[in-house]
Formats: C-alpha cells, sequence, structure tokens
C-alpha cells in the first residue's frame, strides 16, 4: 500500500454584477492506494473569504432631492473546508463516495455559497462498448445576507442521475440518462422538481496527428 501526502494552496475570484468575491484556500492530506482496487483521500484546511458588494442608496441633496450614490461593502469570513473520498476500479466496475465542504457558485443566484456536500457515483462495463452508469448527490447551500451573495441563501437539494452509454466507435459516443432533482428552499420556504430526459451523440475527430 502506497502513502502520498500534499499540501494545497488555491487563489479564485468570483465575478457578478454588483460584487466580487476572493476566496484563499490551504488544505495538507493524503492519498493512499490500500490494493490495487480500493484507494482513499482525505484533505482539510481553512479559507478566508473576502466579499466585496457595490450597495446602493438613496441620498438627500436638497429637501425633496434624492440621488442614487453607490457604496462599497466588503465582508471577510473565515471558515474550514475539507474532502474526503473513497473509490473502487476493478476490471468492470467504477465507484466513488465523496464528502466535500467549500466555496461555490451558487446555481440560479448572483452570488456563491458555502457548499456542503455527499455524493456518489457507480459505473458498469457491461461489455467493451456499453456501460451503465448510476450517480446521485445532497447538497447543503448556505450564506447569510451579503455575506457570499447579494440575498440570503439556505437551500438543501437532492440529486439523482442514471444512465447508459454506447460506445459506436471510438470517436462516436451515444448516451442516455435521467436525472430527478429536488430542491427546498428554507429561505423563502418553497420547494421544486426537476425532471430531466437527456439523449446524446458526441462525435469526435483528431484535427493533428
Amino acid at each position: 500500500a502506497a502513502t502520498k501526502g500534499g499540501v494545497n494552496l488555491g487563489y479564485c475570484r468570483y465575478r457578478f454584477t454588483d460584487h466580487r468575491i476572493d476566496n484563499y484556500a490551504l488544505s495538507a492530506g493524503f492519498v493512499r492506494d490500500f490494493s490495487e482496487k480500493w484507494s482513499a483521500s482525505a484533505y482539510g484546511g481553512a479559507r478566508l473569504t473576502h466579499s466585496t458588494f457595490d450597495v446602493a442608496r438613496l441620498r438627500e441633496t436638497s429637501p425633496g432631492t434624492f440621488v442614487v450614490v453607490h457604496d462599497e461593502r466588503s465582508v471577510d469570513r473565515w471558515g474550514g473546508i475539507g474532502n474526503v473520498a473513497v473509490s473502487y476500479k476493478d476490471e468492470f466496475a467504477t465507484a466513488s463516495l465523496a464528502f466535500r465542504k467549500d466555496i461555490m457558485p451558487a446555481s440560479g443566484y448572483e452570488g456563491a455559497v458555502d457548499r456542503t456536500m455527499l455524493t456518489v457515483d457507480l459505473r458498469y462495463r457491461f461489455t467493451r462498448e456499453f456501460q451503465g452508469f448510476v450517480r446521485g448527490g445532497f447538497y447543503l447551500n448556505t450564506s447569510d445576507e451579503e455575506e457570499y451573495a447579494a440575498q440570503e441563501i439556505d437551500e438543501r437539494t437532492v440529486s439523482g442521475t442514471a444512465g447508459l452509454r454506447y460506445d459506436v466507435t471510438k470517436d462516436i459516443v451515444l448516451d442516455a440518462s435521467y436525472t430527478y432533482t429536488h430542491t427546498d428552499d428554507r429561505q423563502d420556504d418553497t420547494d421544486a422538481e426537476q425532471n430531466l430526459f437527456l439523449v446524446r451523440l458526441r462525435v469526435q475527430h483528431a484535427l493533428f496527428e
């Protein structure tokens, strides 16, 4: 069994219409191969997130006369980050179970969120050309107002996908899948469901050889 350690230092910037986010992260961890089939990894650390918002407000210049002025407001937040995964691989099947916590862009919102996620991915190759896959996840997205996003966000999302893939040739792939997603918005006290059917044909060709 082989074990490798590592240190990650990262920076990313998200730019939105009225604000930007600068995220600095430092983590350390290891990757260990228990056997030819089983492996695991674990990384943990801390982040500093600097959010800058352009806040519009009305200012009275004279009695009964107002103008819109823009002020810049900054917020710094410390937090933890982590990534733990276990994976399996043999001649026909691959599987992985992963936990992750980090700052990520907020889908459907103007901003980012503190996301905690648990995902699973299963794939099985029936023949050389034909395989099936199942994957799912639970996602917890949170942000106070003007913390990582302009508005407060508190969502729980569950998603699952099942599909089939057929390699017609090494350059032509046909796949079909179904995805179900349920989102519980605790801030607005609403929930939403999505059913997505996807059929896709992918063709690639080497431009330079």
